[in-house]
């Protein structure tokens, strides 16, 4: 079970998150909080598998987008995440065996600052 506790302070955010995963036979320590955005901060409970895939995805599509800018941009950056972690949760559903669909799935806590503007979303 993943741990992560999210804050909106005074003067900006604060993000923690546990390390431990504990799925095998020793448990392993693992970054659950990355920062590949500037200003975001998007921490992750679920498998670190999908979550890898779906972070070198929007890595990707901001950098082959990077000219449209109305895609990824301070306003907009939550609900593009958004959008992401739903279409990749909805093909793990579709595609995955009833066995293995809780396995493949993963949520995000996403925080952003802008100067004075933070804030934080619990995303599914």
């Amino acid at each position: 079970m993943t741990c992560i506790i999210g804050a909106h302070c005074k003067d900006g955010i604060v993000i923690i998150a546990d390390r431990m995963l504990s799925g095998g036979r020793r448990p392993r320590y693992v970054q659950k909080i990355h920062g590949d955005f500037e200003h975001i901060v998007v921490a992750y409970t679920g498998r670190v598998w999908s979550f890898d895939v779906f972070r070198k995805y929007v890595v990707g599509d901001y950098i082959v987008t990077r000219d449209a800018t109305d895609k990824y941009n301070p306003y907009n950056i939550v609900e593009t995440l958004s959008h992401s972690v739903g279409n990749f949760n909805r093909i793990y559903r579709i595609y995955m065996s009833d066995d293995h669909k809780e396995h493949f799935k993963f949520k995000i806590l996403i925080g952003k600052h802008f100067l004075k503007k933070s804030g934080s979303v619990n995303l599914r």
